[in-house]
């Protein structure tokens, strides 16, 4: 039987823009702020124009129909794959990062 659901915690803090990557192959991820005051999420780690801002405890789904630059694929996102970036707006504190299968 294989595993349909995983999270993992990840830690973020006020210097690094951190990776937060697929656990595994999967149709949705979803991003909850467990920790810091506010954590600031990008799309490209280098551009404040794809910025959004998650405060404690609120949470972020995202799920595509396809995956990009493909017409069919099993899954929406591949184990490895960069969602976004995250870090915090103060302090330091985990997000936690889910995926369904």
């Amino acid at each position: 039987m294989s595993i349909v659901f995983q999270q993992r915690r990840v830690a973020v803090d006020t210097v690094t823009w951190t990776a937060l990557t697929a656990i595994m192959n999967c149709q949705a991820v979803s991003l909850r702020n467990l920790g810091v005051p506010d954590m600031k999420i990008r799309t490209t780690a280098a551009s404040a124009a794809t910025e959004d801002v998650l405060g404690p405890l609120e949470g972020k789904s995202i799920d595509s129909p396809s995956r990009a630059g493909h017409e069919y694929t099993d899954y929406r996102f591949h184990a490895g794959d960069i969602i976004v970036y995250a870090q915090a707006a103060a302090g330091t504190g985990p997000v936690l990062v889910s995926c369904l299968g």
